[in-house]
């Protein structure tokens, strides 16, 4: 089901998927850490510093919560499915949302909302 959120002052998006901005997570591919600017539960948005990624891309790492290594991480599977060409910011779309991946995302959200 498609929903229309709104997102930031003046933008409203129609989405399956609310974004979040917290807790700030990170994809950790190979030795690189790249944060994200947002997340749902159908992908993520990284910071504009990968340029090494290109729509069509298969991307294999781990999810892991910034500055809380307690937390470990996850490893997921996903596909580069837009470049912004204004600021080269890259979307991601999880290939499948496994029992891990939810269970870890919904820890750490509830962590940040509770201050933990």
């Amino acid at each position: 089901m498609i929903t229309s959120y709104s997102y930031g002052a003046t933008r409203r998006e129609q989405r399956r998927d609310r974004r979040s901005l917290l807790p700030r997570l990170a994809l950790r591919i190979g030795d690189v850490e790249l944060p994200l600017r947002n997340w749902s539960l159908g992908g993520v948005s990284i910071d504009p510093s990968a340029e090494l990624l290109a729509i069509g891309d298969a991307v294999r790492g781990e999810i892991v919560r910034i500055g809380r290594p307690d937390f470990g991480a996850v490893k997921f599977k996903a596909t580069v499915v837009r470049v912004d060409p204004q600021t080269g910011v890259p979307g991601l779309m999880f290939d499948t949302i496994d029992e891990a991946v939810l269970a870890f995302l919904n820890r750490c959200a509830t962590a940040a909302f509770s201050r933990r």
